[in-house]
């Protein structure tokens, strides 16, 4: 069997994975970092995504203070640049473009599409490989290099008397963002490379005898049934 009829298999299943990991960076408040100076191997660890950052709460008990955290959308007065917008724009065209064309390419054994068809939805992975490489400008932001959320924290937890680098560091959606773009590029060659599917030449009672790598082959009977046969070999009654 040619390899090239497997490809949109193998191109649906890289264009689902690379969806799942883009919409994870999307909703994970974690796509940079801000790590403390102070805490030796315990840092404390700031975390800030493109649409929510993790806040933290103090929780005073007996055995003393302690911090958690959780994921809260920005205040409606932080500032956010065009760099900032512009991640979350491409971000926001990756996760809507990259689904549909997902669904249609895991759709495709059904829909039986052309060879100019899968080559259409290569051009689309791309694009959308494009707009997930440009959700990393969240790294030339202000989110990165003067985020106000991270002063903000040190006057809050003053008593702690952290201090925090000037950038950012990336974080796991960062990463994952570097995984899906790789993804949605491979998922591109392999749908330009895809074969349209294409039925036996005889039809469903095709008379399929002699098979050239000298396997067995299904011969039809009287009966209407199918029989299996070495190659070559043609029962008389089929003949």
């Amino acid at each position: 069997m040619d390899r090239s009829y497997c490809m949109p298999y193998f191109s649906g299943f890289m264009a689902v994975s690379a969806f799942i990991i883009t919409l994870f960076s999307a909703a994970y408040c974690n796509f940079i970092t801000f790590t403390s100076e102070e805490g030796g191997e315990s840092p404390v660890v700031l975390h800030y995504g493109i649409w929510w950052y993790r806040g933290w709460a103090a929780v005073q008990t007996s055995e003393g203070t302690y911090l958690l955290e959780t994921c809260y959308s920005y205040d409606e007065d932080t500032e956010i640049d065009p760099k900032w917008k512009t991640a979350r724009a491409f971000n926001t065209m990756a996760i809507i473009i990259g689904c549909l064309a997902s669904f249609w390419t895991m759709c495709a054994g059904c829909l039986k599409p052309s060879k100019r068809m899968f080559q259409v939805t290569g051009v689309l992975y791309m694009a959308v490989c494009f707009f997930t490489g440009m959700s990393l400008l969240m790294l030339e932001s202000n989110a990165c290099k003067a985020n106000e959320n991270v002063e903000e924290f040190k006057d809050t937890f003053r008593a702690l008397n952290l201090t925090f680098g000037e950038t950012c560091s990336i974080g796991p959606g960062s990463k994952s963002v570097i995984a899906a773009t790789v993804l949605w590029f491979v998922a591109a060659i392999a749908s330009c490379k895809s074969e349209p599917f294409q039925e036996s030449p005889h039809g469903e009672g095709g008379d399929d005898r002699v098979s050239p790598d000298g396997k067995e082959e299904s011969v039809p009977t009287p009966d209407g049934k199918e029989e299996s046969v070495p190659a070559g070999e043609i029962p008389e009654q089929a003949a």
